[in-house]
């Protein structure tokens, strides 16, 4: 969406598995493609830059938190995706990111009043996936971890300490 009387927008893509891409955007008489490349390019399918390169900054959507779980199985999470509570029933729009390892069950929906949705995770194969949950203009990243996190992927857990009393 480009604001009246502006002329940039503001776009998020989101990526895959690796291959190209092409995003073409029409406003008007006015045509731009954009081309995406995810992972490593193939040989010869770079031009050569004759321009000055534009920056890119690529932000992860902020986090919802993490899921853990042995293996194969389903688990039904409650997760906050909005500032404000819904005025209607807001329908979730979720995108896992490798289906094999996590996807949720079913359609989500924020009933009218909550700012939360509940959502069924069912997991599969043993890795990581990143789940996108996108509600009223708010996106949030659920990372679901199956089987032994990665060695540093998991942050320890500090709790106060405690009193035993040992009596004979």
């Amino acid at each position: 969406m480009i604001p009246a009387g502006g002329q940039v927008a503001t776009l998020t893509i989101a990526t895959g598995t690796p291959g190209i891409a092409f995003l073409t955007m029409t406003v008007g008489t006015e045509v731009r493609e954009l081309t995406v490349i995810v992972g490593t390019p193939p040989a010869g399918s770079v031009p050569p830059i004759v321009a000055p390169p534009a920056g890119v900054v690529v932000q992860a959507a902020p986090s919802a938190g993490q899921l853990i779980v042995p293996g194969t199985g389903q688990q039904t999470l409650i997760v906050p995706l909005l500032p404000t509570p819904a005025t209607t029933d807001a329908p979730v729009t979720v995108r896992s990111s490798d289906p094999a390892i996590a996807s949720v069950v079913g359609s989500v929906v924020i009933p009218a009043g909550s700012q939360v949705a509940t959502l069924t995770v069912a997991t599969g194969t043993q890795g990581i996936a990143f789940l996108t949950m996108t509600a009223g203009g708010q996106v949030r990243e659920l990372t679901v971890i199956v089987g032994t996190p990665p060695a540093g992927s998991v942050p320890p857990i500090v709790a106060p300490p405690v009193q035993i009393d040992v009596t004979k």
